[in-house]
């Protein structure tokens, strides 16, 4: 009694004869594997997808499965939307409030440079100045010192011109300044 079944695959898209294809090889190779001694006529599926006949082709064409079948199980398959979004539901997640920039009522004039600047928070014009001068005083201090690693454990007093030591520097590293104090940095 030697009954077989016919498979007719047409796929809408030409990659899915290969992923047919690929998936009943293995269906045979399970259930040859699963009744080793049983030997019949081949089997054939039982299920017929209709679809253009431009895609139908012999379901004994090995001209191109392994290809296809390959490059479908190495694909990474994501989830894709549903439904499109609207241009009106768009425009309401992008323009969302949260994601818009805040109006700051904190914006005040620094007293020292003019320029604006938060409150409570250093204004950015300034604090250059101060980086600016601060590196010049520890480059001066490297000429004199000869290096980062030979410097005293001496306490630090930054003389600007006109400035002479007073008595509590005595023992103390003066660094001299050949410009006019600035008005931010204070003497102590």
């Amino acid at each position: 009694m030697a009954s077989s079944m016919l498979l007719l695959v047409v796929a809408p898209w030409p990659a899915a004869r290969g992923l047919f294809r690929n998936c009943w090889e293995r269906l045979q190779r399970t259930l040859l594997k699963s009744r080793p001694g049983f030997l019949g006529p081949p089997w054939g599926p039982a299920l017929a997808v209709q679809g253009p006949a431009v895609f139908a082709e012999p379901a004994d064409d090995n001209s191109g499965s392994q290809e296809i079948s390959s490059l479908l199980d190495s694909i990474f398959w994501m989830a894709a939307p549903k439904n499109r979004r609207s241009i009106e539901v768009n425009r309401c997640r992008r323009r969302n409030t949260h994601k818009l920039i805040k109006i700051k009522h904190n914006i005040d004039v620094c007293p020292e440079c003019g320029h604006l600047k938060q409150k409570h928070i250093l204004c950015g014009y300034c604090y250059e100045k101060v980086r600016m001068e601060t590196a010049e005083i520890r480059r001066q201090i490297g000429k004199a010192e000869g290096g980062p690693l030979k410097a005293p454990t001496l306490e630090t007093v930054v003389l600007y011109a006109g400035e002479t030591p007073a008595e509590q520097e005595q023992g103390k590293r003066i660094i001299e300044r050949d410009r006019k104090r600035p008005s931010w940095f204070t003497q102590n």
